[in-house]
């Protein structure tokens, strides 16, 4: 019986190690691997749509899933490397498709990495959108 409690206690303290680590790990890379896409998914008559789900991927695989809000408004929080600088973000907001080029300067590891990008009706908009 104390085995097993031993077990289960050693098995919980890895848990919480690795917690740690991970947490750790993902404050470290602020913001120098973090790429943001964010905008908004409204309709032709620029009213919001709820629940949409958007999504990112880069070279077909998905690194990012966010919902709309009540505005439409998303976020995508990316992590990507300097390695994926010149890539193409493909992001799809329900049926709606756009691309971006991934674009920063890899010597800035402060400045925020962001991209607008807005699908309004049938037309996508780049530029930025203030709630």
């Amino acid at each position: 019986m104390r085995s097993k409690r031993v077990l289960f206690f050693q098995v919980a303290a890895l848990g919480v190690f690795t917690f740690l680590v991970l947490v750790y790990a993902h404050a470290a890379h602020k913001p120098a691997h973090r790429y943001e896409v964010e905008g908004f998914v409204l309709d032709a008559n620029m009213k919001p749509r709820v629940d949409v789900e958007v999504r990112a991927k880069v070279d077909d695989i998905v690194i990012g899933i966010d919902l709309t809000d009540e505005n439409g408004f998303f976020r995508l929080s990316l992590h990507l490397h300097n390695s994926d600088l010149g890539k193409q973000l493909l992001i799809n907001a329900g049926k709606r498709k756009a691309t971006i080029d991934i674009i920063f300067d890899p010597d800035d590891r402060e400045s925020r990495r962001v991209s607008y990008l807005n699908f309004i009706g049938k037309t996508i908009s780049r530029d930025k959108i203030d709630n």
